[in-house]
């Protein structure tokens, strides 16, 4: 007879990049493209007014800067351990039992992981969101889900 070992469950696994990895590529470009001819007219004197230029450059980068961050983590749960990173560099993790709620302001939008120490984990809600939140409700049952 063949002694197994017992398996461990796999660990949930979100993403936010399940079509993220394909935006910023695509946004980059556009927005730098509006951007550079926003300026270009304004500084011609055939377009909106400096602020106004200025303030679309800002506004633009901001938003595509936010979505590569946004749409770049990625967050693992198991029965012991939440863990997560962003850009696949930056991240940490904590027991499961830290975990106090998980919220978001709406679909496709920001959602986060609140840990009891204060600490935030930002993410993109998609649609495995739901998913995520039912994870964390089976392996942290005293967390606001």
């Amino acid at each position: 007879m063949v002694d197994q070992r017992p398996r461990r469950p796999r660990p949930f696994v979100y993403r936010g990049d399940n079509y993220g990895g394909v935006m910023t590529p695509v946004f980059v470009p556009v927005f730098g493209a509006a951007s550079v001819f926003v300026l270009v007219s304004t500084l011609r004197g055939d377009g909106p007014p400096l602020w106004f230029g200025l303030t679309w450059v800002s506004f633009a980068m901001a938003a595509v800067g936010l979505t590569a961050f946004g749409y770049a983590t990625k967050i693992e749960v198991d029965q012991s351990f939440i863990r997560w990173s962003y850009l696949a560099r930056r991240g940490g993790s904590a027991p499961v039992e830290d975990i106090e709620s998980v919220g978001a302001l709406g679909w496709a939008m920001p959602g986060w992981v609140r840990l009891k120490d204060g600490r935030r984990i930002w993410i993109q809600t998609t649609p495995g969101f739901r998913r995520l939140r039912e994870a964390i409700a089976r392996v942290s049952p005293d967390a606001r889900v």
